[in-house]
């Protein structure tokens, strides 16, 4: 069974939501809205109906699944009338820039039994899709530590194109958050401790540093966007003293400084997307899951 399925956003990442529908079974792109005419991605999407406005876009393509893929701030509103216009709802992470807001949203899909679903897009990595399958193997986890570098922080402030993020915790403690959720269970979580450095012109961070302890494993999270780097790094350390590190940007794994897996065939982001495309399954949204990791988000901002 395939669904209409409509994109709302046509930025930078639309890009890779291109390449990635084309590797969908059950998706067929119907119509794509951006309220900007010279929208960076439009042009890949040339074959498919454009509209200015995500409500007559629904109303003439009736999708089944609505995509919004606009910042973060936008989700909320934009959330609450795709969902009152009839259709399952998906969003880009963080689903938005509030615990209750989300938690509206939640309650408005269930009122009207329908679905929603966050993309956590570093939960499609070629490595964390491998150590999903081999997390019941591995030894006892004592610590985690993510560090996340990003260069959109220059000339003393977030770069005016990078402020729609929300800064590097909402931006990236999200998916630190959920790959981090395939390896421990969220709960008994214990704040140990959390620095900011703020950008004063947008009030948002472009550095943070949160360490806290989830059921038993200590925990630590830094994301710099002061940095000419574009890198994401996962080190691990079990209780047996073995040790593992994922390499987010090359895709892979190594176990005791052994590679062990190499998943690079494809840029990170393409992967990323041509796999939460390829393996979309509306019977499979773990909406539990999803609440578990925003409230963790949202109690450590």
């Amino acid at each position: 069974m395939t669904y209409k399925f409509a994109l709302i956003g046509l930025g930078t990442i639309a890009k890779r939501y291109y390449l990635g529908l084309k590797e969908s079974p059950v998706l067929d792109l119907v119509g794509v809205c951006d309220k900007s005419e010279e929208s960076k991605s439009r042009a890949l999407y040339s074959a498919y109906p454009y509209f200015k406005s995500y409500r007559d876009m629904i109303a003439n393509t009736k999708p089944d699944f609505v995509l919004d893929a606009t910042p973060p701030a936008t989700h909320f509103n934009i959330g609450k009338d795709v969902l009152n216009l009839g259709c399952n709802l998906l969003i880009e992470k963080p689903a938005t820039t509030s615990h209750q807001d989300f938690l509206e949203l939640i309650n408005i899909a269930k009122e009207k039994n329908l679905l929603i679903d966050i993309i956590f897009h570093w939960n499609y990595g070629s490595e964390v899709l491998y150590l999903q399958d081999k997390i019941k193997e591995l030894p006892q986890i004592e610590r985690i530590k993510t560090n996340i570098n990003d260069p959109y922080y220059d000339n003393n402030r977030i770069k005016p194109d990078k402020v729609g993020l929300e800064g590097t915790w909402l931006d990236s403690g999200v998916n630190a958050l959920s790959m981090i959720s395939t390896l421990v269970e969220l709960k008994n979580v214990k704040v140990l401790d959390k620095r900011y450095l703020i950008d004063p012109l947008c009030n948002l961070p472009y550095y943070s540093d949160h360490r806290f302890n989830i059921n038993g494993v200590d925990v630590e999270i830094e994301v710099n966007w002061d940095t000419p780097l574009n890198k994401k790094i996962t080190y691990i350390w079990f209780k047996n003293k073995d040790t593992m590190i994922i390499a987010h940007t090359e895709q892979k794994v190594y176990y005791n400084s052994q590679l062990i897996y190499d998943g690079s065939q494809l840029e990170r982001l393409t992967t990323h997307y041509k796999n939460f495309f390829a393996l979309f399954n509306k019977d499979k949204i773990n909406l539990d899951k999803t609440v578990k990791i925003h409230k963790l988000l949202f109690s450590l901002k």
